[in-house]
């Protein structure tokens, strides 16, 4: 009977010890690693509202060093190119926590809110009348 108790003790220890032991800006990076898609731009005073073919735009970000690697792959200089933001390059990223809102900085230029439910993210770049929503999909 005490062996019993014992191995269940040492199991259920093992387990606790195991599963708390996670880095809190690791778990707040981790939704956003890897590859996202440009979907959608829309807002603003004017009322933009493109979308964006697959493959079009992809950011790729890398939780362990924290870069950001986009692909820009818009040829043409009209609206598209301009709200898509970023060229091809490889950047430097962080997310700020204040409270519930996590905030995406690029090169330490605000960026935007972050936003992941399922397989989306959105930035919301927060200005109330005319701010842009940038929409991705992994």
């Amino acid at each position: 009977m005490h062996i019993r108790f014992f191995i269940f003790f040492i199991l259920t220890s093992t387990f606790f010890f195991t599963n708390c032991g996670k880095d809190k800006d690791e778990n707040t990076l981790e939704p956003i690693s890897g590859v996202w898609h440009l979907k959608n731009v829309s807002g603003g005073i004017t009322g933009i509202n493109i979308n964006y073919n697959r493959g079009l735009v992809k950011w790729t970000f890398n939780n362990k060093n924290h870069k950001l690697s986009v692909e820009n792959n818009i040829l043409t200089t009209g609206p598209e190119d301009i709200y898509a933001g970023l060229d091809t390059g490889v950047y430097s990223y962080e997310i700020r926590k204040d409270g519930q809102i996590e905030t995406l900085y690029i090169e330490n230029n605000k960026r935007g809110v972050v936003i992941i439910a399922n397989d989306s993210l959105k930035l919301d770049d927060n200005v109330a009348a005319d701010g842009l929503i940038k929409e991705f999909e992994r």
